[in-house]
């Protein structure tokens, strides 16, 4: 229960922010998928040296996020 509902805060968090993405040779559908993968990556190996618990950390998430699509999934942020 606590993953759906931070994967929830997470996308809103992400989709509030205006950060736009650009890939070379992917779509949208595949940055929403990328995107979903990189939530449940970011919730299921969260960073030891963050102390914020679930919800309270909401930026941090984001940026983790944002961080993944960046280095694991080849996305570039072109505007945040």
């Amino acid at each position: 229960m606590k993953k759906s509902i931070f994967l929830a805060a997470a996308g809103i968090c992400f989709i509030s922010s205006c950060t736009v993405f650009q890939h070379p040779t992917k779509t949208q559908a595949d940055l929403d998928r990328d995107r979903k993968e990189c939530e449940r990556f970011v919730v299921d190996n969260p960073d030891p040296n963050k102390t914020c618990k679930y919800g309270a950390d909401s930026c941090v998430t984001c940026e983790a996020v944002k961080r993944c699509l960046e280095e694991r999934k080849g996305w570039k942020r072109v505007r945040n």
